[in-house]
């Protein structure tokens, strides 16, 4: 669903007007996450948490209706799976993942790291074969452009360093703070809420003026929200917590629909599908490793005790939490910051962009596609 999402905006919609498309589909995102965070917060404290799986059933019966009724088909390529690249990038992120969370059960091992090293050389053989497949999970040659090279790497770094900040808030909130889940959703929902205002506005801006500093200044808003959510302590006022989030809230707007139309402009016609779900599995990856390194991060630097409590569940987690997990909560935080700034980096050099119809020949630059112009 995500990775076609993005490509039936490009198959619909001009290249110069794909970041208000991406800007709407970002507030679809936002404002879902928004009645999630609330509705989940509402379900789990007053009925019971099992039922924030059940109300998927009729939210996805609808989706379901209206897709077969509204989306169409077309640009249809023939494409095989490349299994042989789903193992090794499924055993690589297994074997890595699975190395670095044992880590924060029982400290660092013969075993886990074995595991981290087998997959870390896991990753450069599965780019090997990429190289070679005939149908590739990853088109290496997307890479040699440097637009789209750039903000793919960006959105990658982008989710590594951001997409766990929300899951350690709520860590926060609840475990050192006290506060219940829906009071907990209740402070990080006004981020949500300027982030699904924002979106499309952000996103006409990216369409007028170019993704590159509109998709900078975004991540440059987060790292303000992680250094606001540094700052927190065992008695800091709460609105503190508000106030990070709206820069988040800020962030996210400009980041997310401009990035997005700088992939998605910059790939040919017969890939929108394939660019798509690339930009889309470099952010599950980021997302996952986001995950990861700060549940990684906050064990190394609190008790083993304090960890089993906070990731495993070893004790009511609801202000049973020492003060001493803050410890732990700004090494997350800090790695969070250095990925994001190496994230801004990518993004700010991407290089200049042309979105006007007379500079394309397919979907790829003339140059690119050694087309002179007339």
């Amino acid at each position: 669903m995500e990775a076609n999402s993005g490509a039936i905006i490009a198959d619909t919609f001009k290249r110069d007007k794909r970041g208000k498309a991406y800007g709407f589909l970002g507030m679809s995102w936002t404002v879902g996450a928004m009645v999630g965070i609330v509705l989940g917060g509402i379900m789990t404290t007053f009925v019971g948490w099992r039922f924030i799986f059940y109300i998927n059933l009729p939210i996805g019966m609808i989706g379901l209706i209206l897709g077969l009724i509204y989306l169409k088909d077309n640009n249809v390529v023939k494409e095989s799976l490349d299994i042989p690249g789903m193992l090794l990038l499924g055993t690589a992120l297994s074997l890595i993942s699975y190395g670095l969370v044992d880590f924060t059960g029982i400290g660092l091992s013969t075993t886990n790291l074995t595991l981290i090293i087998i997959g870390v050389i896991l990753i450069p053989v599965f780019f090997l074969w990429e190289t070679r497949s005939p149908a590739p999970i990853i088109h290496v040659s997307t890479f040699k452009h440097g637009v789209l090279r750039s903000s793919i790497l960006a959105a990658f770094l982008q989710s590594m360093g951001y997409l766990s900040v929300a899951f350690l808030m709520t860590l926060y909130l609840q475990g050192v703070r006290g506060l219940d889940p829906f009071n907990a959703a209740m402070l990080l929902l006004p981020g949500y809420i300027l982030s699904s205002v924002l979106a499309p506005f952000m996103g006409g801006m990216a369409d007028k003026y170019g993704a590159r500093v509109i998709a900078t200044i975004g991540i440059a808003l987060m790292c303000v929200t992680v250094l606001v959510y540094m700052t927190l302590g065992a008695t800091t006022p709460l609105y503190m917590v508000v106030f990070g989030s709206l820069f988040a809230g800020f962030g996210s707007a400009m980041f997310w629909p401009a990035n997005n139309s700088a992939v998605m402009a910059y790939a040919s016609t017969d890939r929108h599908g394939s660019t798509s779900g690339l930009l889309r599995t470099m952010s599950n990856i980021g997302t996952l490793g986001s995950y990861v390194l700060s549940i990684t991060a906050a064990s190394a630097f609190v008790s083993r005790a304090t960890a089993f409590s906070v990731f495993l569940g070893t004790s009511n987690i609801l202000g049973g939490l020492p003060s001493s997990f803050l410890t732990g909560l700004d090494a997350a935080l800090a790695v969070s910051l250095v990925i994001l700034i190496v994230a801004g980096l990518f993004s700010l050099t991407r290089g200049k962009e042309d979105r006007s119809a007379s500079s394309w020949a397919a979907g790829v630059p003339l140059a690119q596609a050694g087309i002179k112009k007339k």
